[in-house]
């Protein structure tokens, strides 16, 4: 518990001009929180890749192939999914898409509905399996308080440009105050704020109107929070990924453990902030 009394009374006595030290800070509580919660599942699940299946009826290591095609194409599913709902949600007529009036037919944009709709039960699968939800259950709101742009690893910024476009890398300051709004917004209308729910909740939402009789317009905000959950669950799938090893950035450890929290606790927000979008219809 060292570090995270450290961090809690060096936050409390540290004020403007410290960044470094706050950063310093930010670090060991991430490293704190991921070596309590993730580390031991993940070295369980990097040896099943090495020795075979563990206890936990995860497939055996033949199917290790299979499964790093299948996380590609989940991300790269998602991404397309979140980008086409992005781009409508910025169009002037968001309306009329599912009526023929632009450029994706009506099918593709159902099967991107259900995509993210199985991207939402596939991330909090990974984050369940490997401890990132018990990790966020306790410091989520903490983590998320002193978030800022740079924190994010190169590969997510890659990743959120190609879904918001090339003015997220420099606008990741504007995202990132947004996300942290939405929280709170979110918090005193729900109370605590919850990973776990909030990836329940996307996917309810979603399956709940997609098996509903056919609603052929959708408005803005069902597509902005559709491209919300998608790029927040692309996040979690990418760095849960990441932090098993089955994907690999030349990142240094330490920086992967801090990055793939801080990426995972931008995801979750986004995820929070999509439903609210869609409640907010």
């Amino acid at each position: 518990m060292d570090n995270e009394r450290e961090y809690s009374e060096k936050q409390a006595k540290t004020g403007v001009g410290h960044h470094e030290s706050l950063t310093s800070q930010y670090e060991a509580l991430t490293k704190y929180a991921f070596e309590q919660y993730v580390r031991s599942r993940l070295l369980s699940y990097r040896r099943w890749r090495e020795d075979g299946p563990p206890p936990l009826g995860i497939p055996p290591a033949t199917a290790v192939a299979d499964g790093l095609r299948s996380v590609w194409r989940d991300i790269d599913d998602l991404k397309m999914a979140a980008t086409v709902a992005n781009f409508i949600a910025q169009s002037s007529n968001p309306w009329g898409y599912h009526e023929g009036e632009g450029p994706f037919r009506a099918e593709a944009l159902d099967r991107g509905e259900w995509v993210i709709a199985d991207g939402c039960q596939r991330t909090a699968a990974d984050l369940e399996k490997l401890g990132y939800l018990d990790l966020l259950d306790k410091y989520f709101e903490r983590l998320m308080l002193d978030l800022g742009p740079g924190r994010l690893s190169t590969p997510d910024v890659d990743l959120l440009r190609e879904i918001f476009g090339a003015g997220v890398s420099t606008d990741l300051t504007v995202l990132i105050a947004d996300l942290k709004a939405h929280v709170v917004q979110i918090e005193r209308q729900f109370g605590r704020f919850s990973c776990r729910r909030a990836l329940q909740n996307a996917e309810e939402e979603l399956r709940r109107r997609l098996e509903s009789p056919p609603q052929k317009r959708r408005s803005r905000r069902w597509w902005k929070g559709l491209s919300q959950i998608g790029g927040g669950c692309a996040l979690g799938i990418f760095d849960s990924a990441l932090a098993v090893g089955a994907l690999w950035f030349p990142i240094a450890p330490d920086t992967q453990i801090v990055g793939s929290a801080t990426s995972i606790v931008t995801g979750m927000a986004m995820v929070g902030t999509g439903v609210g979008e869609f409640r907010g219809e």
